[in-house]
């Protein structure tokens, strides 16, 4: 009988780098627990002893209105510049959509021009980017809890980065982080922690990083 997947993760001497080898057989709280909570819904009816997922970000309250208008006859298009390489970091119409987003919403204190953003496909793609262009290995980055769950392996595995994560109390905002600047860089060096440190403040979606 031939070898397990699960048997090559540990026994990953002819298969995988040590790196690999780390990366699957690393089980963080989503991967752990998502196929549990996914298997047994909860329902305050059919299963009212199941599970009610808190560990993922998937927003369910406009469901009906998009499937409603991305069944109509002119909610998709096709270019044969489809089937071509484009610009590596976003079309410049989705560019001029989020400008024209940010604009609107955000009020941001100077313009922003299209080439200030990059369009990466999830978040995974978007943490692993910024962790490799902005970290080198050894690097901390500290986040307030509770935090996206793959943030520790995104910045990890091709970056070399670790994530320190920070309690905070209900009450106090994760800006508070920044005007502690300070005493966080005295604390750190009292930890022995690299001089080159990150503090990543707000949701996981809407974020912003403050090297120290």
């Amino acid at each position: 009988m031939g070898e397990s997947a699960k048997d090559r993760r540990e026994d990953p001497a002819g298969v995988l780098s040590r790196r690999g080898a780390i990366t699957a057989n690393y089980e963080d709280f989503l991967t752990q627990y998502l196929t549990c909570a996914s298997a047994n819904p909860y329902h305050p009816v059919t299963n009212p002893e199941g599970i009610i997922n808190l560990g993922t970000a998937v927003n369910r309250l406009m469901e009906e209105e998009l499937s409603e208008r991305l069944r109509r006859g002119d909610a998709l298009s096709y270019s044969p510049s489809y089937q071509h390489y484009y610009d590596f970091d976003g079309t410049r119409e989705l560019k001029g959509a989020l400008i024209g987003f940010l604009g609107r919403h955000f009020l941001p204190a100077k313009d922003i021009g299209e080439d200030e953003i990059v369009v990466l496909n999830g978040v995974t793609s978007c943490l692993d980017a910024l962790s490799h262009a902005l970290c080198d290995p050894g690097d901390v980055i500290i986040t307030p809890t509770p935090v996206y769950a793959r943030m520790f392996t995104d910045v990890h595995d091709r970056a070399g980065a670790a994530v320190l994560p920070l309690v905070l109390r209900q009450e106090v905002s994760p800006d508070i982080l920044l005007q502690q600047k300070e005493k966080i860089a005295l604390m750190a060096s009292l930890a022995q922690l690299p001089t080159r440190i990150y503090i990543k403040t707000g949701w996981d979606y809407l974020c912003s990083c403050t090297l120290m």
